[in-house]
């Protein structure tokens, strides 16, 4: 199922309040990859927040991108 916006999961409400939201980050992934976002949803990777981001890219593959909540950087 694609990604919907904002009402995509409540996984971690800390995250929406964080430097980096849930929907501006699938904005950035979308944004630099080109691809469709497929699902996306914040939670807890390696003791930090993450938007975890599903995206299907130009060549027909499913790319898994994490984005941390705090700082924007890609994983």
């Amino acid at each position: 199922m694609p990604y919907s916006g904002a009402g995509a999961g409540h996984a971690l409400q800390v995250a929406q309040n964080g430097p980096v939201t849930l929907d501006e980050a699938v904005a950035q992934v979308q944004e630099q990859t080109g691809g469709r976002v497929l699902s996306a949803e914040t939670q807890e990777h390696e003791g930090r927040l993450v938007h975890r981001i599903r995206v299907l890219i130009e060549d027909q593959r499913v790319r898994h991108i994490l984005v941390d909540a705090a700082t924007g950087e890609w994983q």
